[in-house]
């Protein structure tokens, strides 16, 4: 047996009398609060039962972070559950997410009426589900995969009450992975009369929608400025955690790193730490496993390729192998295709997603907080549920996702292959003066392999053009290959329509030239050819066409000899993918079901996966004026693109201004089966201003605490703290919050940790984007079932604030003194007067306020000496802004009249 192995067997009796003495001691606690606080003095006492489900022991909390379900006579409560944090054995804050409006007298007899087996026939059949016979319960299963974990597909069902209209209603979870694709099912089955009360596919996709938004109602304020932040202080280079000893090395894009074109590869050595990896990173803690210690196989994660989408790892000729040296160092040429350096990108996967153990466990990420590990060494939390992270998956394109399940599942991290920056798919055979026509062509995300043969055919023009209701023209389209135009549905709608006339294939081209060609999906329910074009391409084919000439070409897609992105190259996305992973299992019960969109239209997952991404990929000489674009390389863009965001991640609201007021209208149409169904928030974009916020804050800290790029260098750096208090603040909310509970939540952190010493700091950076103390999400129903086309009412109704509580807008703690400038009076009532002996000739007065709006600019010469009216400013913080030659400061002015 090994020494930490051994170590940790001895030290378990007492962490196990320890902790058992604190869930004692915690459900007290929880008892009272539930018996005595009056703002519950109404929930009926059937509705105050619970059981823990989780204790965090936090150290940078110095406490304990407990998490407890909701039950009625001993049974769960569907997504029902509170957090408590619990300090010196008191609460110091609660977020209660409780149902308080069940009917005591609506709450269903506790014997079901079918079985599991039942319950998932019913939901099966309601989704067509291919081969039902061959899904077993989880439970009645005798064969495991090779690393002897749960099989993905195998269907685990678990009795609960569901609430629906006040009423508590018995029902079934049952929970399964659809063989041969992406998605991971989750559905509520009444257990009395089998009704569906709920579905959702948990799979966190993170393509993007490219301009299939809906219409947006806020207005463009794009003439925004915001305050300027100093350049970065000189980086503390405090020594890393990590020792150099090493078993294994890896050639990989090391942080910070992004992606290929960011920098190139360097030798990383396999790094020991008795705290986060006593393992190291090619053991798994079981002699069974053994096998598997030369291949990118260990505690922390298995990486391995797909490219058969078989969604699990069968073989060991799936892996990467180093050999008994365990070197991992193979031949790796972006400029050749994918095919040439397999083992390359799967010891990049491997790499990043163990660093993602590594840097997210100093940060709490650990045993007692769900994190994901085959073997925890008697640390607490569940085991068994390392990461099963997929390279060149073969179930889409264009794309990455994230499976979370609750501690001790397995989740699965799928990477994909990208679409190269120019490919010709089609081929015009006649008339013979389009037989040197090219376009750039991109192919549906959710349809990676199709016959490299192609579909050749004749062209017919969809009537109605945009091919959102049934074409008029079947008998022209059957057999054929159909021209439709982008836009007015989704496309899946247009290929179903496509696929009833019997079209052998779909080419889809831009409504207009303001639009990209960029990732979609088919919603095709078979393999089926379609493609997207440009405007300009598809308008010389329809004219063709149009002139009753006979168009014949051929639609194929071989990526087989060309370059193209590979997303397990790229850090920033893998990072982005694991941080589901994070996210997911901090907040609420941490089953992958408490940030849904269909409970709140204001998930903020995609919005953390982007700050961590961002903070883990900052290089050195970063500071606040640098504007950072998101996936850049997966889309063939050069480093200062902008990447798959609405704007790139900027403090400056000249680049980015986007502010809470305008999450208002982000929703996506939603379609089941080829039909509209109504639509759904679009979580990409909406986590994009919770993000945007983050980064704000980011910069607010450096300007405080000073800058480190490397998060785990020094923990007193101003980035540290922010990750810290970002990585707290999931832990703190409630399941399913909304932005103003995940400012809240950030915000108890912080006198948590510190007594409330930076609050007035995170209040100002949450209020500049519209996130101040009367800010309200309004509704935050998610999905929204309407076939109508009316757009959810709950996606409209965010009310953006920009103020802050009264003891920071008048507080004079946080005035940034400079040795080089002098403001006074300050606070100013009616003028003030500006002194600096650096001060020489014209300069610019500028003052904005804390929402980053500019509200005077004035001229100033230092020889005149004269005041400057702020008569016409309200009370309030601001920044003054002076500029001129070789002179540029800012320092924050206050007025109180």
């Amino acid at each position: 047996m090994k020494k930490n192995q051994f170590k940790a067997l001895l030290l378990l009796p007492t962490l196990l009398s320890f902790a058992f003495v604190n869930a004692q001691n915690h459900e007290e606690n929880i008892s009272a609060y539930f018996r005595n606080d009056n703002s519950l003095s109404k929930t009926p006492t059937e509705l105050k039962e619970f059981k823990i489900s989780n204790v965090d022991q936090s150290k940078s909390l110095n406490g304990d972070v407990v998490v407890v379900q909701q039950e009625i006579g001993g049974i769960p409560v569907f997504n029902k559950s509170a957090t408590f944090f619990i300090k010196e054995n008191k609460i110091n804050y609660v977020t209660n997410g409780f149902s308080n409006t069940i009917s005591v007298n609506k709450i269903a007899q506790a014997k079901p009426s079918i079985n599991e087996l039942n319950a998932f026939a019913v939901f099966a059949n309601s989704m067509r589900l291919k081969d039902v016979s061959s899904y077993k319960l989880d439970k009645d299963d005798t064969t495991k995969n090779l690393l002897k974990t749960s099989k993905p597909e195998n269907i685990k069902a678990d009795l609960i009450y569901f609430e629906k209209n006040n009423e508590a209603r018995l029902a079934y979870k049952i929970t399964f992975k659809e063989k041969g694709t992406e998605n991971n099912w989750v559905a509520i089955v009444d257990a009395l009369n089998s009704e569906i009360l709920y579905q959702i596919n948990t799979t966190i996709f993170d393509n993007f929608h490219g301009s299939e938004f809906l219409p947006q109602n806020y207005d463009d304020k794009s003439s925004k400025k915001t305050v300027s932040f100093p350049l970065n202080q000189p980086q503390n280079v405090a020594s890393n955690l990590l020792s150099t000893k090493a078993s294994a090395t890896y050639n990989v894009y090391k942080l910070p790193t992004e992606a290929p074109t960011f920098g190139n590869r360097a030798i990383v050595n396999e790094p020991f730490n008795n705290e986060y990896s006593p393992l190291g990173w090619h053991d798994t803690g079981n002699p069974d496993n053994d096998i598997f210690k030369e291949y990118t196989v260990g505690n922390n994660v298995a990486a391995y390729s797909d490219e058969a989408n078989k969604n699990t790892l069968e073989d060991l000729a799936q892996l990467a192998y180093g050999g008994p040296e365990k070197k991992f160092d193979f031949p790796l040429d972006i400029t050749k295709s994918v095919d040439t350096y397999r083992d390359a990108a799967i010891t990049n996967l491997f790499y990043i997603n163990n660093m993602m153990h590594n840097i997210s466990y100093q940060f709490g990420f650990t045993e007692t907080a769900r994190n994901f590990q085959f073997t925890n060494l008697g640390k607490g939390g569940e085991e068994n549920d390392f990461v099963f992270a997929e390279a060149r998956d073969g179930g889409g394109y264009d794309n990455a996702n994230f499976q979370v399940f609750h501690d001790g599942n397995v989740p699965t991290m799928q990477m994909y292959l990208f679409s190269p920056k120019y490919y010709n798919g089609i081929t015009v055979n006649s008339p013979s003066d389009l037989t040197n026509f090219s376009t750039n062509t991109i192919f549906p995300a959710d349809m990676l392999l199709l016959p490299k043969e192609g579909v050749t055919g004749n062209l017919v023009v969809a009537n109605p053009l945009n091919g959102c209701t049934e074409f008029t023209n079947k008998d022209e389209v059957k057999g054929n290959i159909v021209l439709v135009q982008r836009g007015a549905c989704t496309f899946a709608d247009k290929t179903a329509n496509s696929m009833n006339a019997e079209a052998i294939g779909t080419i889809y081209y831009n409504a207009d030239e303001t639009q990209q060609i960029s990732a979609f999906g088919s919603g095709a329910m078979f393999e089926y050819y379609s493609a997207l074009i440009d405007h300009k391409s598809g308008e010389i084919l329809k004219n063709k066409v149009e002139q009753n000439q006979t168009v014949n070409l051929t639609l194929k897609k071989d990526f087989s000899t060309i370059t193209q992105p590979d997303g397990s190259l790229d850090n920033g996305i893998i990072a982005h993918e694991y941080t589901h992973g994070i996210s997911n299992r901090l907040t609420g019960l941490g089953n992958g079901l408490c940030l849904s969109q269909l409970e709140s239209n204001e998930q903020m997952g995609e919005g953390w996966s982007d700050f961590i991404a961002l903070m883990l990929t900052m290089k050195p000489t970063d500071n606040a004026s640098i504007a950072r674009g998101m996936g850049t390389y997966s889309q063939n863009e050069d480093i200062n693109g902008l990447g798959i965001r609405l704007a790139k991640y900027s403090t400056d609201f000249a680049i980015n201004n986007y502010t809470y007021g305008k999450t208002n209208g982000m929703e996506i149409p939603a379609s089941m089966f080829g039909q509209l169904i109504g639509t759904s928030p679009d979580v990409h974009s909406i986590g994009f201003v919770w993000a945007t916020m983050l980064w704000d804050l980011t910069w607010k800290y450096v300007e405080k605490y000073g800058y480190n790029n490397d998060v785990t260098a020094d923990k007193n750096s101003g980035t540290a703290k922010v990750l810290q208090l970002v990585m707290d603040g999931m832990k703190l909310q409630k399941c399913n919050p909304s932005f103003i509970d995940g400012r809240d939540a950030i915000l108890a952190v912080d006198e948590a940790q510190t007594g409330g010493k930076d609050k007035c700091m995170i209040w100002d950076a949450f209020a500049k984007r519209g996130l101040g103390v009367k800010a309200n999400p309004g509704g935050l129903n998610g999905n929204w079932m309407n076939l109508s086309g009316e757009p959810n009412p709950d996606l409209y109704d965010q009310v953006e604030d920009f103020s802050v509580p009264k003891e920071c807008e008048l507080s004079t703690n946080d005035v940034t003194a400079n040795k080089n400038l002098n403001i006074y009076p300050n606070p100013a009532k009616d003028e003030i007067f500006i002194n600096s002996k650096e001060l020489k000739g014209n300069y610019s007065i500028k003052i904005y306020n804390m929402t980053g709006s500019l509200v005077k600019e004035t001229s100033y010469n230092s020889a005149n000496n004269k005041s400057i009216s702020v008569s016409n400013l309200p009370n309030g913080v601001y920044v003054l802004k002076i500029e001129g030659d070789k002179f540029n400061q800012s320092q924050k002015l206050i007025i109180k009249k």
